[in-house]
């Protein structure tokens, strides 16, 4: 038997030196090989000379020549099916004939279609077949769909295992925790972590980014129960990986965990949007490409906005209506809710003229670019949208183009108030 290495195309004198073949007559089979000094060598089974094969079990490739050029591969495989599993085929054009190799699921499958080889007619020709182990590796390959089937049906995972998250969240446990000291206790913890990289967010959370993926493992597993300093450390997943939206008919039609079978090892997790043609793509950078290939085709990706989460209960912005305590009220006129109502509609958030979920308020507006601007940003929602406020650039989302008055927790004063401002008198 030849060297393995001579079966890889990557190796000097692969084109010269095709896999050693074992030519069927009968029931019995020849291996025909070249020796160092070009002499050809005939072992049989049936021989006791050291070099017979004895290893015959391993070789579930057939290799059949004199194939008409009118062949293709769903032919090939509907013609060899009955003999057993077909896990791939490989065609190479050879003067005015195809010649094949086809890889069987195991060596008895692979001996009963080369037995049978003188009764099989491709088209209207006879084909002749022998025995190999292993075929050329630079052809395309062909797997046909009850393999390919077999394969997604064994290893379909809802989800790929992402990559460590760079950006994690870290929450006190209790109470509010002294920032200096979570920032030395994480050192002491992790190592070094880079000025800047841990910050405030919100009232009771300090953002992290990890510097790297040893860093961002340490700081996911880190368990600080028996600690002075009691922090619940999660991944930041808007952060640390990015979302794509993807529009395609002929791929929403596959489930879930086969999309993401065929999509590149970039996309981790695939979710399919009910009662639309949309699918949302998580990458495990944040870098969202803007396009991914799939099976030959490119297809374009968009960056996924994220919208704002309003409450269908009273209509404020930040939670779902399942944990809100208010009483529920009517988006028309925002009185307790009287089921249809036949109010002028009335906005419960900037009191225009138009209920409280539409989507055109200047509130939800507000509420979408600061929830964008924070992932891009890495901030807090809320800081987001205090920089909104201090430069209004939100206010150009409007279709009015008007500025929208910034938050503010003082009352207004109404005209004709009461209260007035206290100044020196003059004598």
């Amino acid at each position: 038997m030849m060297d393995s290495c001579e079966n890889d195309p990557t190796s000097p004198g692969y084109a010269d030196s095709p896999p050693a073949l074992l030519t069927t007559s009968g029931n019995s089979f020849k291996e025909n090989s070249v020796d160092d000094v070009g002499t050809k060598k005939d072992y049989s089974l049936n021989t006791q000379k050291k070099g017979n094969l004895g290893n015959t079990g391993k070789l579930n490739v057939l290799h059949i020549t004199q194939i008409p050029l009118e062949t293709n591969y769903d032919m090939l495989h509907k013609i060899f099916e009955c003999y057993g599993l077909i896990k791939e085929i490989r065609m190479k054009l050879q003067d005015d004939n195809w010649e094949s190799w086809l890889s069987f699921n195991c060596h008895e499958e692979a001996f009963n279609a080369s037995r049978n080889i003188v009764d099989i007619k491709v088209g209207n020709m006879s084909v002749k077949g022998a025995l190999c182990d292993g075929a050329p590796k630079d052809l395309d390959v062909y797997r046909p769909a009850d393999w390919a089937d077999k394969d997604i049906e064994a290893d379909m995972p809802s989800q790929r295992k992402p990559k460590p998250p760079m950006w994690l969240l870290a929450q006190s446990v209790g109470g509010t925790e002294n920032y200096f000291k979570v920032c030395k206790f994480l050192q002491r913890k992790v190592g070094t972590i880079a000025p800047g990289d841990i910050s405030r967010f919100g009232k009771k959370s300090y953002l992290i980014k990890a510097k790297s993926y040893t860093q961002s493992v340490i700081l996911s597993n880190l368990k600080t129960v028996n600690d002075d300093i009691k922090l619940d450390i999660k991944p930041h997943l808007n952060f640390s990986y990015g979302r794509g939206v993807v529009f395609n008919r002929d791929l929403y039609e596959f489930i879930e965990e086969e999309i993401l079978t065929m999509c590149p090892l970039s996309v981790w997790k695939v979710h399919k949007v009910p009662g639309t043609s949309m699918i949302v793509l998580t990458f495990q950078d944040a870098d969202v490409p803007s396009h991914i290939d799939i099976e030959n085709e490119r297809i374009r990706v968009q960056p996924f906005k994220q919208k704002p989460l309003q409450c269908y209960n009273c209509f404020k912005f930040g939670h779902p209506s399942k944990v809100c305590n208010s009483e529920r009220i009517c988006n028309t006129c925002f009185n307790i809710y009287h089921g249809e109502c036949t109010f002028e509609a009335r906005c419960l958030n900037c009191n225009s003229n138009h209920k409280s979920n539409d989507r055109s308020c200047q509130f939800y507006k507000l509420e979408e670019a600061a929830l964008n601007k924070s992932i891009i940003e890495h901030v807090s929602v809320g800081h987001a949208k205090r920089l909104l406020n201090k430069s209004n650039t939100y206010a150009k989302t409007l279709k009015t183009g008007e500025k929208v008055p910034r938050e503010s927790s003082r009352p207004p004063t109404t005209v004709g108030s009461s209260r007035k401002r206290n100044s020196p008198s003059i004598d």
